[in-house]
């Protein structure tokens, strides 16, 4: 003998284990708080690294602007506006 399955009942099943499902990750997110923390402390780290390279970047095509208009030779004028490009 066959049961017929209630369409209302399965789909109450469905809600009800997505809502368990969704408590589940509602408290992994909570515990995953705790090690937002780190993940702050590694963006800074990851911010300062790129301002650092960029300031750095700055001040060699800086060096190198001054370089080409002191006359050096060993500087192109191609060099010094692709590396002001950069450090932009």
């Amino acid at each position: 003998m066959t049961v017929p399955v209630n369409p209302l009942t399965s789909a109450l099943q469905q809600m009800q284990s997505m809502a368990a499902e969704a408590a589940g990750e509602s408290k992994a997110a909570t515990l995953g708080q705790a090690s937002g923390a780190a993940t702050a402390g590694s963006f800074a780290t990851a911010l300062k690294s790129s301002i650092d390279k960029i300031s750095d970047d700055q001040n060699k095509a800086t060096g190198e602007s001054q370089a080409f208009e002191l006359g050096s030779p060993n500087v192109s004028l191609s060099d010094v506006m692709v590396d002001m490009q950069k450090a932009n």
